[in-house]
Formats: C-alpha cells, sequence, structure tokens
C-alpha cells in the first residue's frame, strides 16, 4: 500500500485529491457493504442533515449511519488501521497534525444528491482530509453517481465513479465536490482525518 499512498500524497500535493484503488482487499470491502446493508434493513440509518442537522432534500438526499467504537466488528477496524497508515503518511508528508478520524456509512437511493459544497464548516475547520471509500459492486458510468470534484479553477472538474473498493482522498476546505443522483443506489463509508482546531 505504500507505494499507492505515495502517489496519493503526490496528487493531494498537486491537484488537492487523488485516489487509491483497491484500498482493502476486496474480501474485506464485501464485509464492509454487507455489514452496511444489514444496519440499513434493520433500520439503523438516519436522513442527513445540513447546517445544524437540519433534513434539507433538496440539498442532500442521503442516509446515514455513524461508526461507533463500542461496536466495531473486525473489517471495520482493519480499516481504521489502514487509515491510520495513511494519517501518518499525511502528518510526516504535509507537517501537520492529523489526530483523528471519524466516519459514517452512506447511501444514497436511486436519484439522490447532494449539491456542491465543502467539507468544511465556518464554525470549525478541524477536517482536514475528507475520505470516501465506495462500496457498489460493478458500478458502471452510465449508472451515473459520480462524485464530481472542481479543479482549483473552480470551473472544471473531474468526475470519479463510486468503482467498488476506491479510496477518494481530498483537501476538506478546499475542494468543491457534488455528488451527482444515481440510477441505482449507491454506497460508500465517508469519513473525515481531523486536526486540532486553529481558528
Amino acid at each position: 500500500m505504500q507505494a499507492n499512498i505515495t502517489q496519493l500524497i503526490e496528487d493531494i500535493t498537486a491537484q488537492d485529491w487523488g485516489i487509491i484503488p483497491d484500498f482493502l482487499p476486496a474480501h474485506l470491502t464485501h464485509v464492509l457493504a454487507q455489514d452496511l446493508l444489514r444496519r440499513q434493513v434493520a433500520g439503523e440509518f438516519k436522513p442527513a442533515g445540513v447546517g445544524k442537522a437540519q433534513i434539507r432534500t433538496d440539498i442532500r438526499g442521503d442516509a446515514t449511519l455513524w461508526w461507533q467504537d463500542a461496536d466495531l466488528i473486525d473489517a471495520q477496524k482493519t480499516y481504521y488501521q489502514n487509515i491510520n497508515t495513511l494519517r501518518e503518511a499525511l502528518n510526516e508528508a504535509f507537517f501537520i497534525s492529523l489526530q483523528t478520524f471519524e466516519c459514517h456509512y452512506a447511501s444514497y437511493p436511486i436519484g439522490a444528491f447532494y449539491q456542491r459544497h465543502l467539507d468544511s464548516f465556518r464554525q470549525n475547520n478541524s477536517r482536514f482530509i475528507s475520505c470516501i471509500l465506495y462500496l457498489n459492486t460493478d458500478w458502471q458510468a452510465s449508472e451515473g453517481g459520480a462524485l464530481r470534484v472542481y479543479n482549483t479553477d473552480n470551473e472544471t472538474h473531474t468526475d470519479i465513479f463510486p468503482t467498488f473498493g476506491t479510496l477518494v482522498c481530498m483537501r476538506s476546505e478546499t475542494m468543491w465536490h457534488e455528488v451527482l443522483p444515481a440510477h441505482r443506489t449507491r454506497y460508500s463509508i465517508t469519513g473525515w482525518l481531523r486536526r486540532q482546531e486553529i481558528f
């Protein structure tokens, strides 16, 4: 994985985002996808909010389930371990102190989207790197659902399709992005590497 992390750091340095294909062994990614589906069927997901937890389906239409340390399965623990390896490499590369990681499962039903936004809040700038791991198998470009990241000119963009096992990382404060509607339900793990607030 080290070579992939090195490439990711080079890409983040150049364009504020990058990807790592096959971030986890495929069988572990499948286990995470199965866990997401099990917990969704059990009714554990809640509609995602914006701002102060306002439900605004005109802005975003996903449902989420935050991970809790007390009930992690082994595959989740392994994901955390790999993210921690990435955290240490990012700290060394960018001379920062990323201290914690938080994440949730995300489910976008057919037609759901998330309008263009940043992942950093005006009141709290602790989120430094956004991380998204995709859990859908056999995703086709014709199914839509791309993560659209806007380049530094804020005009041109790149569409990243939710390919199974791909980890996308981007600067939370600088990368404007949106989730486009899809023709099938779209599953992921979305999280943030956090530093101490510097406001």
